[in-house]
C-alpha cells in the first residue's frame, strides 16, 4: 500500500516537473522575442502546441502554403508562427516583401541551419545556403559577375545546346529505370547521396584540371573551367574555411540544383495548363510554326519574337511559382518589418502563391 502511494506521488511529482519545465521553455522563448521597448511584435497565429508549435497545423493533406494563406486572410500580411523552437515571420503581400528585400536586405541576408544543407551542401560551403558574411559576398560576386555574365553565357551557348538535345532525346526514350525514387534521399541515405555526388564532381574536377594542366592556352569549355581559372586569383577566398576544390564543387552543385528543379517544376506545370487550355495550346503552336517552323529546333535568338510562349511561362509561375514559400531566409540582427518588431533568427517565409494571386497586384 506505502510503495502505490509512493509511485504515485512520484509520478505527480514527474508530471508537475514536466510541466514547469514546458512553462518555463515558452516563458524564456516568449521573453526573448519580446522586444523591450518600441514596435510590437507580429500577431501570432493561434493553435500552437508546446515544443512543436504550428507544426501540427501544416502537416495536413492540404499544401502549407494554402494554410499559411489561410492564415492571413485572418491574421493579415504579416504574421508569426512556430515551427518548433523556432519562431518564424510569414509575409503575404508584395509591400512587405519589398521592405523585407529592400529595407532590410542586409537583416534578412543570411539563410536557416538546416542538417539537409550541412550534409549535402558541404558544410554550408554552398552559395544558397551559406551564412551572409566575407566569404558569402567573394562566391556571390564571382556566379554572378564572371560565371553567369551575359558575355560568359554567351561563350558557352554551345553547352547548353547540347544539353537541351540530350534530354530531349532521354525524355523520348521513356526509359523508366533512370527515374528516382525520392524517398531514398532522406534518413541516412542523404549521407549516402552525398558522398556519391562528392564522388561524381571529384572525377569531374580532376578531369578539367587534368584537362587545363595538359592543354596550353586552354579555353573555357563550361563553369567548372571558369571557377578553375577564377579561384587561382581569387584573393577574397585565400583566408576561407573551406579550399578551393570545395567552393568550386558546391558552387557548380548549386547552380545545376537550382535550375534542375525550378526548370522541372515549371515546364510540368505548363504542360499541365496548356493540356487544359487547348485554345492556348494552339495559339502557341501557330507561333512556333510562323517563327520558327517545323524544319528545325528552336534557337536562343528566336525567343524574343515568341511573345506569346513567354507569356504563358511567365503566367505559369505566377499561379504556380516553383517555390511557394520561396528560400527561406533569416534575420541576423533585429529589424523592423511592417511596423512589427522582429527579433534576430527569426526566419523569413514569404508566400509566393498568396502574393501572386493578391487580386490588388
Amino acid at each position: 500500500m506505502e510503495l502505490d502511494l509512493l509511485s504515485q506521488t512520484a509520478l505527480l511529482l514527474s508530471i508537475f516537473a514536466f510541466l514547469g519545465f514546458i512553462c518555463s521553455l515558452s516563458w524564456l522563448l516568449f521573453k526573448s522575442h519580446r522586444p523591450a521597448k518600441g514596435a510590437p511584435p507580429p500577431p501570432e497565429a493561434s493553435g500552437a502546441w508546446p515544443l512543436i508549435g504550428h507544426l501540427h497545423l501544416l502537416g495536413g493533406p492540404q499544401p502549407a502554403h494554402l494554410t499559411l494563406g489561410n492564415m492571413a486572410d485572418k491574421y493579415g500580411p504579416v504574421f508569426s508562427i512556430r515551427l518548433g523552437v523556432y519562431r518564424s515571420l510569414v509575409v503575404s503581400s508584395w509591400e512587405i516583401a519589398r521592405e523585407c528585400f529592400t529595407i532590410n536586405d542586409k537583416a534578412f541576408a543570411s539563410r536557416p541551419k538546416f542538417l539537409a544543407a550541412e550534409i549535402m551542401g558541404y558544410n554550408y560551403a554552398m552559395l544558397g545556403f551559406s551564412a551572409y558574411g566575407p566569404y558569402w559576398r567573394h562566391v556571390r560576386k564571382i556566379v554572378t559577375v564572371e560565371v553567369l555574365s551575359n558575355h560568359r553565357l554567351e561563350t558557352l551557348k554551345h553547352v547548353r545546346e547540347l544539353e537541351v538535345k540530350k534530354t530531349m532525346k532521354e525524355t523520348y526514350s521513356n526509359d523508366i529505370g533512370n527515374l528516382v525514387e525520392m524517398k531514398n534521399w532522406f534518413g541516412k541515405a542523404m549521407k549516402k547521396t552525398a558522398r556519391e555526388l562528392d564522388q561524381v564532381l571529384d572525377v569531374w574536377l580532376e578531369e578539367h584540371k587534368q584537362r587545363r594542366n595538359n592543354v596550353k592556352g586552354h579555353e573555357h569549355n563550361d563553369y567548372m573551367d571558369v571557377l578553375l581559372s577564377l579561384l587561382d586569383d581569387a584573393e577574397g577566398l585565400q583566408s576561407s574555411t573551406y579550399d578551393a576544390d570545395t567552393i568550386i564543387k558546391s558552387t557548380c552543385l548549386v547552380l545545376i540544383l537550382g535550375a534542375t528543379d525550378t526548370t522541372t517544376v515549371t515546364l510540368t506545370w505548363a504542360l499541365s495548363l496548356l493540356l487544359n487550355n487547348r485554345e492556348v495550346l494552339k495559339k502557341a503552336q501557330n507561333e512556333l510554326d510562323i517563327h520558327v517552323g517545323r524544319e528545325r529546333l528552336i534557337d536562343e535568338s528566336d525567343t524574343t519574337n515568341l511573345v506569346f510562349i513567354q507569356a504563358i511561362i511567365k503566367e505559369t509561375m505566377r499561379l504556380y511559382p516553383a517555390a511557394p514559400l520561396a528560400t527561406p531566409h533569416e534575420s541576423n540582427e533585429d529589424c523592423i518589418v511592417g511596423g512589427y518588431h522582429v527579433s534576430a533568427g527569426t526566419r523569413l517565409m514569404v508566400n509566393l502563391t498568396k502574393i501572386h494571386r493578391d487580386p490588388r497586384v
